[in-house]
């Protein structure tokens, strides 16, 4: 069974952060690196707890899934760079050079580009699907449901904070992935 979900590289990456509420903190969490790292200590205790309660999980079960999302940690870190980097050459089409018009770019480098681009929506997808395989051994679909609901609500609180509060307003750094 393979239950698939549209997503950006930045999304997953958000997502990851949040389902590694679940895992061991960091070792920068854990010696509280300033107020950021106190912060994302507690959200990823309140975060991993919610999900232990709403999902019913057993200890067992809960270390399971901490593994699997361990496990993708790296991989989704990598590729979130990889898309920031690309999306930076993307946007530098956009800006303006000497003389009024944008670095020059050959139609070679513009495939390139494209097809880096449509590669990492494919590298994305799979790994969403491969951590979704690892997640359904340990939870059932409609646990993993519910843990996709619960992670989708808390980006979008993030997402809110970041913008300014509960109404939004201007992001700063941009916002969403390439695709």
């Amino acid at each position: 069974m393979s239950i698939r979900f549209p997503t950006s590289t930045t999304a997953l990456a958000l997502a990851l952060s949040m389902g590694l509420a679940l895992a061991p903190h960091s070792a920068e969490a854990q010696r509280g690196v300033g107020v950021r790292g106190e912060v994302e200590q507690r959200v990823r205790a309140r975060f991993g707890e919610m999900v232990r309660q709403r999902l019913q999980l057993t200890p067992e079960a809960q270390e399971a899934m901490s593994e699997v999302l361990q496990d993708f940690q790296e991989r989704r870190e990598a590729l979130a760079l990889r898309e920031a980097q690309l999306r930076r050459r993307v946007q530098g089409q956009g800006r303006l050079g000497r003389g009024g018009s944008p670095p020059p770019l050959t139609d070679e480098e513009a495939v390139a580009i494209l097809d880096e681009m449509a590669g990492l929506r494919a590298e994305e997808s799979d790994l969403a699907e491969l951590e979704q395989e690892r997640l359904l051994a340990v939870l059932t679909p409609t646990q993993l449901l519910r843990y996709y609901a619960m992670r989708d609500q808390l980006a979008e609180t993030v997402r809110r904070l970041q913008a300014g509060g509960p109404g939004g307003g201007m992001r700063r750094g941009g916002g969403g992935g390439l695709f």
